[in-house]
């Protein structure tokens, strides 16, 4: 057994007051905050933690090994419509890590981490920004989201945890069920009681299955594929293609060599197999009438930490 951490919480949201600017000119008369400009590169390796779980809890190791047996706080009974102030995000994921460490639930913290990770940086391009706007008409209906290579799910039952009033159904897709799914839907389902009856688990090869674009009772459908092995992320992409999925969020594992055979040589001897075999990949998603771009969770959890973030065109 590791050595007992001591893990703290951090806040979703740094409340660090502006940095300001000084003056350079005779003409300034007033101080102005400092203006930080939108980045013109994109850097992985650069990106931070965001979820409440500190990030000292990256090992394969069981998340519940890593306190000594008091939760960090007490739990709280988290009920969307008469406490509304405790269904934070922040509270939620809260709940959750103390939920999975009194459960003793078989997942490693390293696999927590990217979950959480994941969600933080794409809940609002897959989410809120459909459900935000006054002109779309879909914005009452069901929302269906589809977890490819979904393994033990986590990822995909957060967009349920974390959203109690939007009207969600999770399909986690896989062509097996890991043991570790049911002991972590338990836990959730004890924490967040909203997600009960919302989420099915289907056992599918996706290489061999057709998508479907009208489902009955589905106003919109979002796909999800963390870390789908080799030339599984494409397979994914066909098929949030037939689903005609709104939204798209990928985060691709290593890539067969073959894939980037169509890939110009200059560009995978400048950026390498996976980077090239990525940008075909967005080309891809653009000649199928999306709007593509890159997110990444901290490199510290994974280095294969670059997200696909795709949206459709209306």
């Amino acid at each position: 057994m590791p050595a007992v951490l001591s893990l703290s919480f951090t806040s979703l949201h740094s409340s660090a007051p502006p940095p300001t600017a000084t003056a350079t000119t005779a003409t300034a008369t007033t101080a102005a905050t400092a203006k930080t400009p939108h980045p013109k590169t994109f850097d992985p390796s650069s990106t931070t933690f965001l979820s409440p779980l500190n990030s000292g809890a990256l090992s394969r190791d069981r998340l519940h090994r890593y306190y000594d047996g008091t939760p960090p706080f007490p739990c709280q009974t988290l009920n969307p419509s008469s406490n509304p102030q405790h269904c934070s995000t922040e509270s939620i994921l809260r709940q959750i890590i103390v939920k999975f460490v009194q459960n003793s639930v078989p997942i490693d913290a390293k696999e927590v981490h990217e979950s959480f990770e994941f969600y933080l940086r794409t809940r609002k391009r897959l989410l809120q920004s459909k459900h935000s706007s006054k002109n779309n008409s879909k914005n009452n209906s069901e929302t269906l989201i589809k977890d490819y290579a979904a393994g033990h799910g986590l990822t995909g039952l957060l967009f349920l945890c974390c959203n109690p009033l939007l009207p969600l159904r999770l399909r986690s897709i896989d062509i097996t069920v890991p043991s570790s799914y049911i002991s972590i839907v338990n836990a959730l389902e004890e924490c967040c009681p909203w997600i009960k009856g919302k989420h099915s688990y289907v056992l599918e090869d996706i290489n061999q299955a057709v998508g479907n674009s009208q489902e009955d009772g589905v106003g919109d459908v979002v796909t999800l594929a963390i870390h789908a092995c080799g030339s599984l992320t494409d397979s994914v992409i066909r098929r949030a293609g037939e689903d005609n999925s709104s939204r798209i969020a990928l985060m691709p594992c290593c890539p067969p060599p073959s894939k980037s055979l169509g890939i110009p040589l200059g560009i995978k001897r400048m950026y390498g197999n996976r980077e090239a075999t990525d940008i075909e990949r967005c080309y891809v998603l653009k000649a199928k009438g999306y709007r593509v771009d890159f997110a990444s969770i901290p490199v510290e959890i994974t280095e294969m930490n670059r997200i696909i973030i795709a949206e459709r065109i209306e």
